[in-house]
């Protein structure tokens, strides 16, 4: 089972799925899943008064961990996108930019250099998948 999932995940990073499948499976489905992570981490928070320190580790653990599989998501849907092209490519590529608008915008209420850092994190993901060939295969698919 770890071997497929390995499989899977790779499959994604390089761009090799399906658009249905890398935008709505590994982009929607895996978010809706962090989502109700940090909905059950909030809930849970207030009644942690007691005990402060465990839920604010696994609140930036599990935030570390979600900016780490929105890169995976980003880069596979961008990857992806510029091997299928096409219209729906482009609004999956729109789609991945207001998603990370939305992780930027409010970060620079947090912490203005964690916005900085956000964004550029952002623009090195689409220069990397869109600058680089994705396969050494790629040039043969076109």
């Amino acid at each position: 089972m770890f071997n497929r999932l390995g499989r899977h995940i790779t499959a994604h990073w390089r761009g090799q799925l399906s658009l249905p499948m890398s935008f709505w499976v590994n982009g929607v489905v895996v978010s809706w899943l962090f989502i109700a992570s940090f909905t059950i981490m909030e809930r849970v928070h207030p009644a942690s008064e007691l005990y402060p320190a465990p839920v604010a580790i696994g609140m930036s653990v599990l935030l570390v961990v979600y900016l780490a599989v929105l890169t995976w998501q980003t880069m596979g849907v961008f990857r992806c996108a510029r091997r299928v092209g096409g219209f729906w490519s482009i609004a999956a590529i729109v789609v991945c930019g207001f998603v990370w608008l939305g992780e930027i915008v409010p970060s620079f209420d947090v912490l203005l250099p964690l916005g900085v850092v956000l964004i550029i994190w952002f623009l090195a993901i689409a220069m990397v998948a869109f600058l680089r060939r994705t396969q050494p295969t790629d040039a043969l698919t076109r």
